[in-house]
C-alpha cells in the first residue's frame, strides 16, 4: 500500500505517470470511435439519396466536402504544431530549435502538394469510394 499526500502535495512522478498513461488511453478511444463515427457515416451516405439526385449523395460536392473535412480532422497536424509552439513559448520560432521548422514543414502541408480546395475533392472522393474523375468536378 502507497499512502502519499492530499491534494497536488501526493502527486510524484509515480502517480503523474499513472495519470499519464490513463490520458493516452483515453486519447486513443476517443481516436478509436471518431474512426468509426467517420466509417459509419461514410457507409450511410453511399447508400443516402436525395429527390435533387439521381445518385446517391455521396456524389454531392458539399457531402465530399464535409467528409474530407473529417478525414483531414484526424490528422491533426497543424493544431498540434500551434500548440507545440505555444507551449514553447518565444524560443520556437528561432531556428535553433527544432519547432521552428516543423512549424514551418506542418504549415507547408496546406499548400503542398495541392491546394485546398483540390486536397478537399481528392481526400472527399477517395474516402467515399468515389472515381477521382467523376463528376461534377469541384474546387
Amino acid at each position: 500500500m502507497r499512502v502519499v499526500a492530499a491534494g497536488g502535495a501526493g502527486v510524484d512522478g509515480f502517480i503523474l505517470g499513472l495519470f499519464t498513461w490513463a490520458l493516452v488511453g483515453f486519447a486513443n478511444v476517443y481516436y478509436g470511435l471518431a474512426l468509426r463515427v467517420r466509417d459509419v457515416v461514410i457507409e450511410q451516405l453511399k447508400t443516402k439519396t436525395s429527390i435533387a439526385m439521381s445518385r446517391p449523395m455521396i456524389y454531392h460536392p458539399e457531402v465530399q466536402h464535409g467528409i474530407a473535412e473529417i478525414a483531414m480532422d484526424l490528422e491533426a497536424a497543424f493544431r498540434v504544431a500551434d500548440r507545440a509552439l505555444d507551449l514553447s513559448g518565444g524560443f520556437g520560432m528561432f531556428k535553433k530549435s527544432e519547432l521552428e521548422r516543423l512549424f514551418r514543414d506542418a504549415r507547408a502541408g496546406r499548400f503542398h502538394p495541392a491546394n485546398p480546395m483540390l486536397t478537399h475533392e481528392i481526400v472527399g472522393k477517395i474516402a467515399l469510394g468515389i472515381n477521382l474523375d467523376e463528376q461534377p468536378r469541384w474546387g
